[in-house]
């Protein structure tokens, strides 16, 4: 057996689970995933019981069950905010966004949990990235900008987004909360207009995750800092980007001018109740799936919570204005990204 399918049987031998709880115990991204448990089948090592848990066949390799080694209070995450002001900030957050836009499945939208989001805002503090900065929001399903308005620590947060609904909601909040936040709409296939570059001393973007969005965004993001010093975050996943890809965009990241100080694996958790299920239904998953499964409220989308900062000169990888294809969303890996066309 290779490393996923040890994984797989790992888990299993602790307990069955349904594809989806299943996905949470093995390093794979989707496609790959799905591929290891045909096989697995295929090899009569697992297989699905009638309630759709997997389950492990009398056949299958004996291993030591999972031994959950995680951190119970942070989940992996290194951070605590119990106690802190980041615990109020999360209380009043989280208050304040009940009214919050739906995902829309056209941009590709979907909104990590509000603990995360705090938890991102944290971070970004802890590294000496929030106090006194200008910080640039590129795209924000997630809300971050407000949330690093409301700690009342930058100097200012700007935010772009396609999506007016975004704009309009986090401008209204800020003007209701006093906050020095704005925002504009903008589209990241766009060049960056000449008086957002070299303003700023921080990013946050959440891009899609092929090479044109990529680059794209990130772009963008860079082509908004000040020079050396500055920094950046976003999330890169394991579900839709195979250790080649996560390769090449790290190649990438250095021909900008910056080097990789962080990964945090499995920082963001994206909930599946924000979904319906005209939503999931979108999703080109359920065209791969080597097994019989139902929508689920399981949370299982996760990603990596990645910060970098510029150590040469920035050279963004894109300029100029792109035209919209179907590769600036879609690739093989891209399992989770509504196809809407």
């Amino acid at each position: 057996m290779n490393r996923i399918e040890k994984q797989i049987v790992r888990a299993l031998t602790w307990k069955p689970m349904s594809v989806w709880e299943l996905m949470n115990y093995q390093d794979a991204h989707v496609a790959e995933y799905f591929d290891h448990l045909k096989n697995m089948i295929e090899k009569g090592i697992i297989k699905q019981r009638e309630d759709g848990k997997l389950a492990l066949t009398e056949s299958a390799p004996t291993l030591k069950p999972v031994i959950r080694i995680r951190c119970s209070s942070c989940g992996g995450k290194g951070i605590d905010i119990k106690g802190t002001f980041f615990q109020e900030l999360y209380d009043k957050f989280l208050a304040e966004i009940k009214d919050r836009p739906a995902p829309e499945e056209s941009f590709d939208q979907g909104f990590i949990r509000t603990i995360d989001t705090i938890g991102r805002v944290a971070f970004a503090y802890e590294r000496g990235d929030l106090e006194d900065t200008d910080i640039f929001v590129v795209g924000d399903d997630d809300l971050v900008g407000l949330a690093l308005a409301m700690t009342e620590m930058p100097r200012r947060v700007f935010m772009v987004d396609i999506d007016e609904r975004l704009v309009n909601y986090e401008r209204e909040k800020a003007k209701k909360l006093g906050l020095n936040l704005d925002a504009s709409t903008w589209d990241a296939r766009k060049e960056l207009p000449s008086d957002w570059k070299s303003s700023f001393d921080v990013f946050f973007t959440d891009p899609p995750e092929t090479d044109k969005a990529w680059k794209a965004f990130l772009s963008r993001a860079v082509s908004g800092l000040k020079g050396i010093g500055s920094s950046g975050y976003f999330g890169f996943t394991h579900r839709e980007s195979s250790l080649a890809k996560w390769r090449r965009f790290e190649r990438y990241l250095t021909d900008m001018g910056f080097a990789v100080t962080d990964i945090i694996r499995d920082f963001n958790v994206y909930p599946e109740d924000q979904y319906d299920e005209g939503f999931w239904d979108t999703w080109p998953l359920w065209k791969k799936l080597p097994v019989k499964a139902t929508h689920t409220p399981e949370d299982w989308y996760t990603s990596s919570l990645v910060r970098i900062e510029a150590v040469d000169e920035i050279k963004p990888l894109i300029t100029g204005d792109l035209e919209l294809t179907p590769e600036f969303y879609y690739d093989d890996e891209s399992l989770v990204t509504p196809r809407v066309d």
